[in-house]
């Protein structure tokens, strides 16, 4: 209802313009997704809805903000999914590899492991009951399911109180923290 499936058409010349304007006015108000992004997004609900711990674990409330405070500061957590009776959260992720390397590399990129333990701890669900539902938008479209082990909930848990701690002190002062924790030279420059 949403989306009309356009063929794919290259766009350079001016039939294909031409064209692509045809398309747009037979979309009629909906988003235009071309054909191959199309068969794509087939490719990945095949492998998700083949998932029974990808399925389970997107059972619950959807997208729902929550309000609370932490250390005197207002915070909101919205997690993609929750369910309180069973005790987890859950949040999918589109990565490029979902191999266990990859996607804990990108866990450390992206800082999940500090918003894992951030939203458990603001809803009081254990950190391992955080799963993470990483979906390949690479073929072939693998769906797997992690959790973070103690070391880096630890790791989470102490970077989002450093980062509330360094927003606190800024809301006081109107002095930014700057990085924290690296070594740095005798003139204050970070050592890499």
């Amino acid at each position: 209802d949403e989306f009309y499936v356009s063929p794919k058409i290259d766009k350079r010349t001016k039939a294909g313009k031409e064209q692509a304007a045809k398309q747009v006015k037979l979309a009629e108000g909906k988003s235009v997704i071309e054909a191959d992004q199309y068969e794509m997004v087939l490719k990945i609900k095949d492998n998700f809805q083949a998932n029974e711990q990808a399925v389970y674990y997107t059972k619950g409330d959807i997208e729902l903000s929550h309000y609370t405070t932490y250390e005197g500061v207002d915070v909101r957590v919205r997690p993609d999914c929750i369910n309180k009776m069973i005790g987890y959260i859950s949040d999918p992720k589109s990565c490029q590899d979902n191999s266990p390397r990859a996607f804990k590399s990108d866990v450390y990129k992206w800082g999940y492991h500090l918003q894992a333990t951030f939203y458990s701890d603001m809803l009081g669900i254990d950190p391992k009951n955080f799963v993470f539902i990483a979906i390949e938008t690479n073929y072939p479209y693998s769906v797997e399911c992690y959790t973070l082990s103690e070391k880096m909930i630890d790791e989470g848990r102490n970077a989002y109180k450093n980062a509330i701690a360094d927003w606190k002190f800024y809301l006081e002062t109107g002095i930014a923290t700057g990085y924290r924790g690296y070594e740095r030279n005798e003139n204050g420059i970070i050592v890499l």
